[in-house]
């Protein structure tokens, strides 16, 4: 019988040494609270955050927690033989909310066990253990809520006892201002023990009662100093309120001071933090003696930001990837057809046909050798059959000319130097002579007055071989090549201006124009090398941009981003099934209001494209104009909308004969 008497009174002893005075009931030892930063501020830490044991004081502070982090608390109460450890761990994730867990131990030593006759029989193991296993979400940017599944384990002697409780908590927060004094202002709520946990380890049952705590914070800011006060309310069922205030001064969130108050307990503390990792001290005087409690916290892996950020450009990255091989697979449809409709005509014998779909093939892909090649062979070709038909009609002039373009073309063929020869021979053998060259000035004058000045100017040329005394030939000639000077200077400056927009295709476009003045001049081909050159280097730079996301992300504005996502969602949905007109009416109300959202413009500028190239094929040229000027309005420096557009508008000028 005093055996069992004395075990109850040791459990008692046990089960209370952290009762306050005035205390109306039992409560077991965790509520000396656990962290060091929060002991420094008197215990106040329902509405505080950032270090894992905060889960202790309220779970709804889980869903705050910007890193993974470990925190290792241990303190020494009272005597040598009563050790307390707690051992928290959180891990937020992106979209499931917070995960915490924190192991609470009290080991009580130096208990004797003696037996009725008060013979010493040993010392007792006394030991109490609580496991939180928590969840935090955020409700609403500013409200998030927790809860902690408790499980409280005792093990005294011989016996034992199992207990399950449950706390629920809320926070709020709410920034004031990014550059005032005042910046952020805090509250707290939680039902500690909703659930009561209740130990049973002989007869009697001991349970760990309920307890409502409020708690607000303010953080402050001046000139590098950092202020964070904070006010507790706790009300535990069977003892009075209890206030609990802390102050909290920190430097550049390196080095901290701590004061508060715990009822009438008062505490002070230190800290320091660097890289991740914090170090916590903090003092309490209490009845029973002085109470050192330390805190060592360790937090790593990217902040939520960081991994939003990652994520987000994971996601970029993948439609990026599927949109590129959605416009490769199109691509390379629309060019297989095109290069099988190419060589069927090539090989049929109809040049002019297969020069205009060589033409097409070479839109889609300017660098494919062979379609160069077989376009080259197709001009060559269709000039010298031009020129044999003009030769056959007696249209010496003309016929002159586009022979001399194939010759051109095709450098030491001998069929078209043959034919060259012979239509010279034709003219100088013109049984009236006079009326030859005469009409040949005229004709020259003709193509002059069209501005056609490189076919006047081989016309003028030949009527000065047959008569070189003629000064009205010799006046015009001198007037063409200034014409063609002209037009080479303003093609070549243009051209540079245009390539310093980055608009490359249009400007090869215009020096191959001038080459059409000067064929085989030097100066001009260097310059088109140069040109080829830097639109490849242009077309690797935005290859390389798509592949990373682009060197900087500029800032969205403030937007509701759940239905950008949801609109960007569905457009691209859009998009890898096909429907590009659907896909960009989606990801244009994206783009209107934030152009870098997700690096929208991309899938964007390619869903137009797709359209563009759909419409160009059915031949409706004007509307793919439209299609892809707009392009170039959200992105002026897409060299596919460039090279596109060039090449519809000339189609659309050679079907109505207006230049565009």
């Amino acid at each position: 019988m005093i055996r069992r008497l004395l075990l109850a009174a040791l459990l008692v002893a046990a089960l209370a040494p952290a009762s306050r005075a005035g205390s109306y009931g039992t409560e077991l030892p965790f509520t000396a609270g656990t962290g060091a930063r929060a002991s420094g501020l008197g215990l106040a830490g329902t509405s505080l955050m950032y270090s894992p044991s905060l889960q202790y004081y309220n779970p709804g502070v889980l869903a705050r927690y910007d890193k993974k982090a470990f925190e290792f608390y241990r303190t020494t109460l009272f005597d040598s033989e009563t050790q307390f450890h707690t051992l928290s761990y959180v891990h937020p994730s992106l979209a499931y909310g917070t995960v915490g867990a924190s192991l609470l131990r009290f080991d009580i030593g130096g208990i004797e066990e003696r037996d009725d006759v008060n013979n010493l029989l040993g010392e007792l193991s006394n030991s109490q253990t609580r496991l939180l296993l928590g969840y935090g979400v955020d409700l609403h940017p500013s409200v998030a809520a927790g809860l902690n599944l408790k499980v409280d384990h005792q093990s005294f002697g011989s016996y034992s006892g199992t207990g399950i409780g449950l706390d629920i908590g809320l926070h709020g927060m709410r920034t004031l201002s990014e550059t005032a004094i005042f910046r952020e202002v805090r509250a707290g709520m939680a039902i500690i023990n909703l659930i009561e946990p209740t130990l049973k380890l002989d007869q009697d049952d001991v349970s760990d009662p309920l307890e409502l705590r409020f708690g607000a914070s303010l953080k402050s800011h001046f000139e590098g100093f950092g202020f964070t006060t904070a006010l507790d309310l706790v009300s535990p069922r069977y003892s009075p309120t209890v206030v609990r205030f802390g102050q909290e001064f920190d430097y550049e969130q390196v080095f901290a001071l701590r004061v508060g108050v715990d009822g009438s307990t008062p505490t002070f503390g230190v800290g320091g933090s660097y890289r991740g990792i914090a170090l916590d001290y903090a003092y309490r005087s209490e009845d029973l003696g002085d109470n050192h409690r330390l805190s060592l916290i360790v937090a790593f892996g990217g902040s939520r930001a960081q991994r939003e950020a990652e994520r987000e450009a994971r996601i970029d990255a993948e439609l990026r990837e599927r949109v590129a091989l959605r416009m490769a697979d199109f691509e390379s449809e629309q060019l297989r057809r095109l290069v099988a409709t190419a060589d069927s005509l090539f090989d049929a014998g109809d040049f002019e046909g297969a020069l205009d779909q060589y033409e097409v093939v070479l839109v889609w892909s300017p660098e494919d050798t062979r379609a160069q090649q077989r376009h080259g062979h197709c001009r060559y070709r269709v000039e010298l059959a031009e020129g044999r038909a003009l030769l056959d009609q007696g249209d010496y002039l003309a016929a002159l000319y586009r022979l001399k373009q194939a010759a051109l073309i095709n450098p030491g063929d001998p069929l078209a130097a043959e034919l060259v020869d012979q239509c010279q021979r034709s003219i100088a053998d013109a049984a009236d002579r006079t009326r030859m060259v005469d009409q040949m000035t005229r004709g020259s004058i003709d193509l002059y007055a069209e501005g056609r000045y490189v076919e006047a100017l081989a016309g003028f040329e030949e009527v000065l071989r047959l008569d070189s005394n003629n000064q009205l030939a010799r006046e015009y000639e001198q007037k063409s090549h200034a014409n063609i000077q002209n037009a080479v200077h303003r093609l070549v400056l243009r051209a540079r201006a245009r390539a310093d927009r980055g608009e490359f295709t249009a400007a090869i476009s215009d020096i191959e124009e001038a080459l059409g003045f000067r064929p085989g001049d030097p100066t001009l081909t260097a310059e088109l090398e140069e040109l080829q050159r830097r639109r490849r280097s242009a077309i690797e730079s935005r290859r390389e941009a798509a592949m990373t996301g682009g060197a900087t992300r500029h800032s969205t504005p403030i937007v509701d981003t759940k239905i950008l996502d949801a609109k960007f969602e569905r457009g691209m949905k859009h998009f890898e099934e096909g429907r590009f007109e659907d896909a960009a009416r989606e990801l244009l109300e994206v783009w209107s209001v934030a152009p870098q959202f997700r690096n929208v413009t991309d899938p964007l500028t390619r869903a137009y494209l797709f359209m563009g190239m759909q419409v160009y094929s059915q031949e409706r040229y004007d509307e793919a104009i439209r299609i892809f000027e707009k392009i170039l309005v959200i992105d002026p420096a897409n060299l596919k909308a460039q090279r596109y557009l060039h090449k519809t508008r000339e189609e659309a000028s050679r079907l109505t004969g207006v230049r565009r």
